[in-house]
């Protein structure tokens, strides 16, 4: 590639170099929620590690015991950089995990300082400073402002007797003192409560139909439980592809505070129904089959 071609292509390369590091973030936050973070990252730099000994393959000879004991202290930090980086981006936005990522930038000259005795410039003070302030002002919930101009559908702040609150296009005042989630119990036959929840079970011959509605259905024989939801649980609608819960909640707009109180039946540790979602597919009766019918019914709207 001549050296003319080079400069003409150096501008767009450096603008695609920055969309394709960003782009990561919030691939990276949507994957996290169907995969282990663990699991991605050792997956990802292996996979990156083979294609790369693949790559350069004739440089192999010149390692020697200096390189990969070097090498190996460098993946050490490096690893735990990123899973800091990926358990940080599980409680954050895509936005505010690639700026504080970004922000080492700044922070080399003044390592380099430490190590080299090498003062950093006025314009490294400078990009210090303007990050110290960019760290503030995405970090800074924002207060009331969020809850009108904020991008979060359940911001809130706390008030004196209570707490205001975003549900997406509503906003809501709750008194003090938001209740804890009922405790998990077993699925008993009749009609109990769980929170402000009534769940409905009752043995039955499954109808040629055993999904009528989010809310009533029949499931197969089993002994089943009722708790709040968790993480990593996911369901199974119709025809659909299965889905994390959080994702399924979040699609439906159920505002945060509110999703631990919504039951999931679970059949030891798999998740068979969620009140207002509606049940797993697997776990649905064969028409004509012995069967639960479950009808579930909120005294509040959340879904």
């Amino acid at each position: 590639m001549n050296e003319t071609l080079l400069k003409k292509l150096a501008k767009p390369m450096l603008v695609c170099a920055p969309l394709i590091w960003g782009s990561t973030f919030f691939m990276i936050k949507d994957a996290l929620d169907d995969i282990d973070g663990m699991f991605m990252l050792a997956f990802r730099f292996s996979l990156a590690a083979l294609l790369l000994a693949a790559v350069f393959w004739r440089r192999w000879k010149d390692m020697d015991l200096a390189y990969l004991w070097q090498g190996s202290v460098l993946g050490l930090l490096m690893g735990a950089a990123y899973i800091l980086q990926t358990f940080g981006l599980m409680g954050t936005t895509p936005g505010k995990n690639a700026f504080f990522t970004a922000v080492y930038c700044v922070i080399v000259p003044f390592l380099y300082w430490a190590v080299d005795r090498k003062r950093p410039t006025r314009w490294n003070v400078l990009a210090a400073l303007m990050s110290v302030t960019g760290i503030g002002l995405v970090s800074w919930d924002g207060g009331g402002l969020a809850l009108a101009l904020g991008e979060n559908p359940s911001a809130g702040i706390d008030l004196p007797g209570g707490r205001a609150y975003r549900q997406y296009e509503l906003l809501v005042f709750s008194p003090a003192g938001e209740p804890e989630p009922p405790a998990p119990e077993p699925l008993r036959e009749g009609e109990g409560r769980w929170g402000n929840w009534r769940i409905r079970c009752m043995p039955a011959t499954c109808p040629q139909k055993a999904y009528i509605s989010p809310w009533e259905f029949y499931l197969r024989p089993g002994e089943y439980f009722i708790r709040s939801r968790r993480e990593g649980d996911t369901l199974t609608l119709g025809k659909r592809p299965a889905k994390t819960v959080k994702k399924l909640m979040i699609e439906g707009k159920v505002p945060a505070r509110r999703r631990e109180h919504i039951p999931v039946l679970a059949l030891g540790d798999r998740v068979a129904a969620v009140g207002g979602l509606g049940p797993e597919r697997d776990c649905l009766a064969e028409p004509g089959a012995p069967a639960l019918h479950i009808m579930i019914k909120t005294e509040e709207s959340v879904l």
